[in-house]
C-alpha cells in the first residue's frame, strides 16, 4: 500500500517515508464477520485447551494410580519379609532349644555314668 501511494505521489514530486493508517471504517456486516470468526477461533482454542488439561488430569491419574500399586507392592513385601524373618526367627529358637534340652540330658546321662563308676570302681 506504501508502494502504490508513493508512486503516485512520485508524479508531483513527493514521496512517502512512513504510513501509520489510524482509523479503517468496514462495512458492518464484515466486521461482524471478522468478530464471528474470532469468537470461533477463540472457542476452538478453548476445546483444544480443556482437552489438554483433561490429557493432563487422566495422565496425573494414571501416575497416582500407579504409585498407589508400588506402594501395595512395597507394604506387602515388606510385610511378607518380616513374617519370614520373624518364622526363621521361631524355628531358630525351638532348634536351640531342642539342642540345649538334648545337650542337658547327655550331661545329665554322663554324670549318671559317672556316679555309677565311681560306684563300681571305688
Amino acid at each position: 500500500m506504501k508502494e502504490a501511494l508513493d508512486k503516485e505521489l512520485s508524479t508531483a514530486y513527493a514521496s512517502v517515508e512512513n504510513l501509520q493508517i489510524i482509523r479503517v471504517d468496514l462495512p458492518k456486516s464484515y466486521e461482524d464477520s471478522i468478530v464471528a470468526t474470532q469468537v470461533e477461533l477463540q472457542k476452538t482454542n478453548m476445546r483444544k485447551f480443556e482437552q489438554t488439561a483433561e490429557l493432563i488430569r487422566q495422565n496425573i491419574s494414571v501416575i497416582i494410580s500407579e504409585a498407589e500399586q508400588k506402594i501395595k507392592v512395597t507394604n506387602a513385601t515388606g510385610i511378607a519379609e518380616a513374617f519370614r524373618i520373624t518364622q526363621f526367627a521361631k524355628v531358630n529358637y525351638l532348634v536351640i532349644n531342642y539342642r540345649l534340652e538334648i545337650l542337658i540330658k547327655l550331661y545329665k546321662l554322663k554324670l549318671k555314668y559317672i556316679k555309677l563308676s565311681k560306684m563300681i570302681f571305688n
